[in-house]
């Protein structure tokens, strides 16, 4: 299940993760685990990791540290961010202490109607004729708010009677111990609205029911408490319940601050309760107190267990108190998740943190909305660069090393080698990039300005990637046939405010090129695309899209001359739409429907790089179809290429 990803950002081997099923060590996740989740409005989901990273790690890494965080990541990791009510990801070794984390506003779940208390038996030896009597007990229905409030009063002041009393002496009893007055108020009221026979004495009260006694008896003793897994199904606003009536028992608001304060001596309660606190929107400090003796609102409490004091915070952000760089020796891990982050604990110390994520295609939307300068826009693209290089790097090892061993006899047979083949790194996006880092599209002369200082930059990155590596590595337009889609899904997924093209679905303008629906006028494209695509040093298009097959063969034949003698553009495709009826054959243009039978056609254009049925097309690429400007023909013969430098690449057209 586990793989290397010694190219992602890891937490230490002490570090948990919070499950459907509680918290979990990284190492002990099994595939089948969901893990925590903060979707953009900082509502809580749970999701299953797409990848899992383990790998051994030796050097610095970093410590972020408060009276609620203790986290330890290698300086590569992606911290997860909060400032300005926006959701923002960071490298560790870039963060400063004026950083803040996020919380979260707690859970989604519909409230839940009832609790079923399990049905139960008793049997028992009657009279002199040895007569075995039994009695049953249905399942008992009783309203999901009042089972959480007695929930959270015996889990904080229960108890059973000891085993070595038998029920034959008084019946099967479950103890309520209180002596506040208004908190024994406030518990009578409610046990007069449950099913339960009760009696009262001074120090609290005492419930006689074989079938409550059969459940709250798997809570144990103090130390051993816990909540039911499947209590968590309810309600942000019902848990709310179960925690303000765990806080009657066992612990205080504060008088004038209002902050709610927790004790216990049970370590799996102390698990429960912080996981309690992130669904109903809070976070909690947790402290191992060091006396035996501790206070509850000035009650002294004797204690020869451990006690936990648990403090809830309702702040919508963590401060980061303290930074230290601390020498590692051990395994790392990671996971990869939807929303791009996890709950995780370290000394029992919780936060939200971002997971690890895999790069080849370079998105450079994301990358333009998550900076602030320039500076940081191009740090953060060398960065994504260098784990697409590492990532082609540990392919390049793999596919050599099946070729070696003679896996792969074919490719052996007729390439014999991959040292002449590229790695190959692309980009998606830079029009919406433009969009959001310039306020201004790719198509303005500021857009196109910082287009090409990109693309220089990139150039300069491969270039020492090579030396590097004494691989081949070369720049590329990406096509993006699926990834300009789902690079603006997960955008829009992560950042609702980020800018992507789309209305009905969304997508990405594919590498450097236009808007779809910027001109009809070719000659105007690609006087903006001459000075770009030329920048490449891998593949590139540029594409001539005609609405239907150009007047005559010789007007292609002058289109491809003027394109070809006046520009730049290493590649260059003249790509006509057509339609195919099973009945009639071809039609030219975009035919959704045969005009000689009237029956459904397949309309053929290229998704990018290749003819495709755009019926077929995705969901992002459909839109982009649906926004797509054709090319005029007279317009594109009749205007003329104003370049300035005449072309001195070698061209080709597809």
């Amino acid at each position: 299940m586990w793989g290397p990803g010694d190219s992602t950002g890891c937490y230490s081997d002490d570090t948990e993760l919070l499950t459907e099923g509680g918290w979990k060590l990284f190492k002990h996740l099994k595939e089948n685990d969901k893990v925590i989740t903060l979707n953009n409005k900082r509502e809580i989901e749970f999701n299953k990791p797409k990848k899992y990273f383990k790998y051994s790690y030796k050097g610095d890494m970093y410590n972020f540290k408060s009276d609620n965080m203790d986290l330890l990541v290698t300086p590569n990791h992606r911290m997860f961010l909060y400032k300005h009510k926006k959701l923002y990801f960071k490298r560790a070794d870039e963060i400063t202490r004026k950083a803040q984390l996020p919380t979260s506003e707690g859970n989604t779940n519909k409230n839940i109607n009832f609790f079923i208390l399990p049905k139960t038996m008793n049997s028992w030896i009657s009279g002199n004729h040895n007569s075995k009597i039994s009695k049953k007990w249905d399942a008992l229905r009783i309203k999901m708010d009042e089972w959480l409030r007695f929930l959270g009063i015996y889990l904080s002041e229960g108890s059973i009677d000891s085993k070595h009393l038998t029920a034959r002496d008084h019946g099967y009893r479950v103890i309520i111990s209180q002596k506040k007055k208004d908190i024994k108020n406030q518990i009578r009221d409610l046990l007069n609205r449950l099913p339960f026979n009760f009696s009262e004495y001074k120090g609290g009260f005492i419930i006689y029911n074989k079938q409550l006694y059969e459940y709250v008896k798997q809570f144990g003793k103090c130390d051993k408490k816990f909540i039911p897994n499947e209590i968590f199904k309810c309600s942000k606003k019902q848990l709310r319940i179960l925690l303000d009536w765990l806080i009657k028992g066992d612990g205080y608001y504060h008088k004038w601050r209002g902050t709610p304060y927790y004790w216990t001596t049970s370590q799996q309660l102390v698990s429960d309760f912080q996981r309690l606190a992130i669904n109903c929107g809070f976070n909690v400090n947790t402290f191992k107190s060091k006396n035996k003796v501790s206070f509850i609102k000035n009650r002294k409490i004797n204690s020869q267990k451990t006690c936990w004091i648990l403090t809830i915070l309702r702040a919508k952000s963590q401060n980061i108190m303290k930074i230290d760089k601390i020498k590692y020796n051990g395994l790392v891990y990671c996971v990869e998740v939807k929303n791009n982050n996890v709950l995780v604990k370290r000394n029992n110390k919780i936060s939200w943190s971002g997971n690890s994520i895999g790069v080849c295609t370079i998105n450079m939307n994301r990358i333009a909305y998550e900076s602030e300068t320039r500076e940081d826009f191009f740090n953060k693209l060398e960065y994504y660069m260098t784990l697409a290089k590492d990532s082609l790097e540990i392919k390049r090892k793999i596919v050599n090393k099946n070729l070696k061993s003679g896996l792969m006899p074919y490719t052996k047979r007729y390439l014999g080698t991959f040292d002449n083949h590229f790695s190959t790194i692309g980009l998606c996006g830079m029009h919406e990039a433009c969009l959001n880092f310039l306020g201004q599209s790719i198509g303005t002369p500021e857009g196109k300005e910082f287009t090409i200082e990109t693309l220089k930059f990139m150039r300069k990155v491969i270039t020492r990637f090579q030396r590097e590596t004494d691989n081949l590595y070369n720049l590329e337009a990406t096509p993006a046939e699926s990834t300009s889609y789902r690079f603006a899904r997960l955008d829009k997924e992560m950042y609702p405010d980020i800018i992507v093209s789309g209305e009905k679905d969304h997508f990405l303008t594919n590498s450097t090129y236009l808007p779809v629906d910027a001109t009809d006028d070719a000659i105007e494209a690609i006087e903006h695309q001459n000075d770009i695509q030329h920048l490449y040093n891998g593949g590139t298009m540029f594409h001539a899209f005609l609405g239907e097959k150009m007047s005559s063969g010789e007007a292609c034949k002058q289109l491809v001359k003027k394109i070809a003698y006046n520009t730049k553009l290493p590649y260059f495709s003249i790509t006509p739409t057509f339609s195919i009826c099973k009945e009639h054959g071809y039609i030219k243009g975009e035919q959704f429907k045969c005009p000689t039978c009237s029956k459904e056609t397949e309309v053929y254009s290229r998704v990018v790089g290749y003819f495709r049925p755009v019926q077929n097309w995705n969901a992002g690429k459909k839109e982009e179809f649906r926004f797509r400007k054709v090319f005029d023909e007279n317009k594109s013969m009749n205007s003329a290429i104003e370049i300035k430098n005449k072309p001195e690449l070698q061209q080709s057209v597809i």
